[in-house]
């Protein structure tokens, strides 16, 4: 079940590789025939090369700890910087298992669930349910773990390599989630599945287009925060919850946390809404800031448009 065609909502599939999605589809199949300790420690063993190279993801890392934490020092920043990266190459190659093994194998992973009682009740309401899902820990974890348990509808970016698309869309939909490709179409779409009583999973930090998000604080930094989240919730009555999946050390497997957001996040001021949501972000990245993507631009935009930090010379520490 894939929802609404992404032809149907005009959404710009990636660019056709087809050896890169040869290439793609066969690792991730292999992936999906190992253990996940042995995903973990490949990502392990990768994260930490990559982590400590004067690459750009990594100066993108440090940029952003450096915004977020001035109060740490620069090796503490390199210190969550290498983890991160840890964390991001741990995601990469779970992924394709993820997105093949049985829903019986993938449950057995989910070690505990914590605030499993804040989603019943947010359920039990019948108004459906909105998931902030932040770039932390094992976010597939969690996409798979609420639609085996419950109706769902995600909004997704079609891949940037064509091929993979139907990767990606097989992946996320085998345990019985609709999926709707960000288009004209996906607002619409996902109101109904709210009206049904469905789960929907937005991302909380993305950059978006002007028009589509307003300037609140993030870590005391001005960041370019989405409204959509909020502009649902205000008009369904949907509650919205943040949910994350914590990767557990030693591919033990994750823990899946779902926290409440404030009441504000629902309110109709633009601006106090994407506040409270940023605000509640912030408390639960800093449980976990090792598993956050640190590496994405989160400041590219800048109010006034002022120069992105990401321009500065001189970003690879060494």
């Amino acid at each position: 079940m894939v929802g609404v065609p992404a032809k149907a909502t005009k959404v710009s599939l990636g660019r056709s590789h087809p050896v890169v999605g040869w290439v793609g589809r066969n690792l991730m199949r292999i992936s999906a025939r190992l253990p996940l300790w042995s995903l973990h420690a490949m990502g392990a063993v990768v994260g930490n090369i990559v982590g400590v190279l004067p690459t750009r993801s990594r100066a993108r890392s440090l940029t952003n700890l450096g915004l977020c934490f001035p109060e740490l020092s620069t090796r503490e920043h390199k210190r969550i910087a290498r983890k991160a990266h840890v964390s991001m190459c741990g995601m990469v190659f779970e992924t394709g298992a993820l997105w093949r093994w049985s829903r019986d194998k993938v449950l057995d992973l989910v070690r505990k669930v914590h605030g499993k009682e804040h989603m019943d009740a947010a359920m039990a309401q019948g108004r459906g349910v909105i998931l902030a899902l932040p770039h932390l820990g094992s976010w597939e974890t969690v996409g798979l773990y609420v639609s085996a348990n419950y109706p769902m509808t995600g909004l997704y970016r079609p891949s940037r390599v064509r091929q993979m698309d139907s990767e990606l869309v097989a992946g996320r939909t085998h345990f019985g989630a609709k999926v709707v490709p960000a288009g004209v179409f996906a607002v619409r779409t996902l109101r109904r599945a709210l009206a049904q009583g469905d789960v929907t999973i937005m991302l909380p930090d993305t950059d978006p287009k002007s028009g589509q998000a307003v300037f609140a604080p993030f870590f005391g930094v001005p960041a370019n925060t989405g409204i959509l989240i909020s502009r649902l919730a205000h008009d369904s009555g949907a509650p919205v919850l943040f949910s994350y999946a914590e990767r557990l050390p030693w591919g033990r497997g994750y823990e899946v946390h779902f926290v409440p957001t404030d009441p504000e996040v629902s309110g109709k001021d633009k601006l106090l809404a994407a506040t409270h949501l940023n605000r509640g972000l912030e408390t639960i990245i800093r449980r976990l800031p090792e598993q956050y993507l640190w590496r994405y631009r989160r400041f590219k935009r800048r109010p006034d448009d002022a120069p992105s930090p990401y321009d500065k010379p001189g970003l690879v520490v060494g």
